[in-house]
């Protein structure tokens, strides 16, 4: 059974070799706001949604009821019109 990574974003974007001016430029914004946006402890899941697409990564919500079922939750990468799910 694989067993689930944990890490913060910044390790995250560190580990796809990614620098927080690269995330910035792609994502047409300034350094100090991928900064901030590393630190921050609550977010918008579509800005969230574009800083992983920034890496070519697609965001995932899994929740688990009380019962410890599994469910993921689909439609959020159609934010900001990615039609692929």
């Amino acid at each position: 059974m694989n067993k689930t990574k944990q890490m913060p974003l910044k390790e995250l974007r560190l580990a796809m070799g990614k620098t927080q001016k690269e995330i910035a430029d792609l994502l047409s914004t300034k350094q100090e706001q991928i900064s901030r946006l590393e630190m921050s402890k609550d977010m918008r899941l579509s800005t969230l949604i574009k800083y992983f697409r920034a890496m070519e990564l697609k965001l995932k919500l899994i929740v688990e009821t009380k019962d410890h079922e599994i469910i993921e939750i689909v439609g959020l990468n159609q934010i900001e019109g990615d039609k692929n799910g």
